[in-house]
């Protein structure tokens, strides 16, 4: 069986949380409050979670240990119908993933013999039994990208920003942005996104289908509590019975298929990281000393730049 040698403490302990998690979280029914990068709110049947990581909302450790929790919790809830993802930062929704996670790759002599731990939270979250939904303001970029893309429904402000930038680091995108793209915009147009690195407005991921709809930012909250609330309004088995067939019948299941393709996606990522020209454009990005929100304000530039 294909091992990690060494693999970091942060992801260890959020794949341990998400497998403890799921053996206490049938426990209670309501979403415990004490979440370090995430603030939960619930109206009903609706459960709002919103990003709360610090400047950028980074994808880091802490994130990925509290959503590995929240996912448990919410496969257990038999209350919830529907999960409205939002942040509490008005400019970032969730900027990338943070750069000391990737600097571990460089430690993994072989890839894993199963998924890789962040296809594995995506791949819990697409399979929750709620419906769930990206409500995108601010900049999602990469592994933010990623996960926004494992949800059921994505609406975004039409000045949103999204963007898988790992060309700029000389990487590819390692977390499912190869297959989840590709099912929402198609092939030519997944290709366009991966090998420009750009970035696309909330209205042009609109046109291209990477979200549902775009709107003012004075419009989303409203459609996003009127989707939400029309859709709680249904039967929860009939919700959830739904869910399940459409990704039966779309081939969206949990195949052998489907984890090799996102085995082989995990294993070039892996690949790219240990590149001698992906460590160099990590390292100089790390070491950048400009202004952090600044940088990733200006990242496509940054990077055309480096």
């Amino acid at each position: 069986m294909l091992t990690f040698k060494r693999l970091s403490v942060v992801v260890i302990t959020f794949v341990l949380m998400l497998a403890t998690t799921a053996q206490g979280g049938a426990q209670s029914n309501n979403p415990p409050e004490a979440f370090e990068t995430l603030s939960l709110t619930r109206g009903g049947a609706i459960v709002r979670v919103d990003f709360d990581n610090g400047p950028l909302n980074l994808v880091d450790g802490p994130m990925l240990a509290d959503l590995a929790r929240l996912a448990a919790v919410l496969a257990a809830d038999t209350d919830a119908k529907v999960v409205v993802f939002g942040s509490a930062n008005p400019e970032f929704f969730l900027a990338r993933a943070d750069l000391a996670l990737l600097a571990r790759l460089e430690a993994i002599t072989e890839p894993p013999a199963g998924l890789s731990p962040f296809h594995q939270l995506t791949e819990a979250y697409r399979a929750l039994p709620q419906i769930t939904i990206a409500e995108v303001c601010g900049i999602t970029r990469g592994a933010g990208s990623e996960f926004v893309l494992a949800l059921d429904i994505r609406i975004a402000c039409d000045d949103a920003v999204f963007s898988q930038p790992e060309i700029g680091f000389a990487l590819q995108p390692g977390g499912g942005a190869f297959h989840r793209l590709s099912e929402n915009v198609g092939r030519s147009r997944a290709l366009e996104i991966i090998v420009s690195g750009r970035d696309l407005s909330g209205a042009e991921a609109a046109a291209y289908g990477w979200v549902n709809r775009s709107m003012p930012h004075a419009e989303l909250a409203d459609a996003t509590r009127v989707l939400a609330g029309q859709i709680a309004r249904w039967d929860h088995a009939a919700l959830t019975r739904a869910k399940r067939t459409y990704n039966a019948v779309a081939g969206f299941d949990d195949t052998e298929e489907r984890h090799a393709r996102l085995q082989i996606e995990f294993a070039r990522f892996v690949e790219a990281v240990q590149s001698d020209a992906g460590r160099a454009r990590i390292n100089a990005f790390a070491s950048n000393p400009s202004d952090p929100v600044e940088r990733e304000r200006r990242l496509q530039h940054v990077l055309s730049d480096g």
